[in-house]
């Protein structure tokens, strides 16, 4: 068994309370990481929000292979 290669390009993006801005900030790194480099990943470190931020960047994971989230 082969392990994948290891991304181009790592993103990382501390977030507090995010729940309004999680989903654009996203979309924008997202949109700006694919025109830099051909693999890349974004991670999320969730510093223990308490609104939707945790909900949603679950959301976010689950639709794109590569983006996680670290709470």
């Amino acid at each position: 068994m082969s392990a994948e290669p290891a991304p181009e390009l790592s993103i990382v993006i501390p977030c507090y309370n995010e729940e309004d801005n999680v989903r654009a900030i996203h979309g924008a790194v997202k949109a700006e990481a694919e025109r830099h480099a051909a693999s890349h990943e974004i991670i999320f470190i969730d510093n223990c929000s308490t609104d939707g931020t945790r909900r949603l960047l679950r959301e976010i994971c689950a639709e794109d292979p590569c983006t996680r989230a670290i709470f």
